[in-house]
């Protein structure tokens, strides 16, 4: 290298430091008109909105005054969330069920020995006849294991139990 080149590359170099100084200190400056801006910045208080009274009625043509049986449920559900998401019924089956949770084979197999234990609880609980006892094991059991399938075929055995077909739509006509 001549001279002359290093001559030229001092420049560059000497320039360059002024660039990257001056880019800092613009970077600087708009970082603290930001900071200020929004120390300064009051929220304006906005009124809540009046609540409305909830119609409880399906629209329907023929029969106005039909009310919905299932408002209260999903109103309960959507409109009255507790008030933490711990105290959620689903919190649980959710953190149980995270597909993305990296579970240890201990947890894993500790999960799977208490379910089975809840699940041969149910089945002793139907087949001592205590329907409803049974009802309220499998429920428990598919809110924090919703694939499991002895308890899925279990609660259709249950369910063939407690809502059996009409007599009269089962039964074979009389004969002539």
């Amino acid at each position: 290298m001549n001279d002359r080149q290093k001559e030229i590359l001092q420049k560059v170099v000497k320039r360059l430091d002024l660039v990257v100084l001056a880019t800092l200190l613009a970077l600087m400056t708009a970082a603290i008109f930001l900071l200020l801006s929004e120390s300064n910045h009051q929220m304006d208080v906005v009124p809540t909105p009046a609540t409305r009274a909830w119609d409880v009625r399906i629209p329907n043509q023929k029969n106005p005054d039909v009310k919905n049986p299932d408002y209260d449920e999903l109103r309960k559900q959507f409109y009255d969330p507790p008030a933490t998401i711990q105290e959620s019924p689903e919190f649980t089956r959710l953190i149980r069920n995270n597909m993305f949770a990296r579970r240890t084979a201990e947890e894993a197999a500790a999960f799977e020995a208490e379910m089975n234990q809840l699940y041969n609880q149910a089945e002793r609980l139907f087949n001592e006849g205590k329907h409803q006892e049974a009802q309220a094991a499998i429920t428990n059991i598919l809110q924090q294991d919703p694939n499991n399938r002895n308890a899925q075929e279990l609660q259709k055995r249950l369910q063939a139990i407690l809502n059996p077909a009409s007599p009269t739509a089962t039964a074979a006509p009389p004969p002539q």
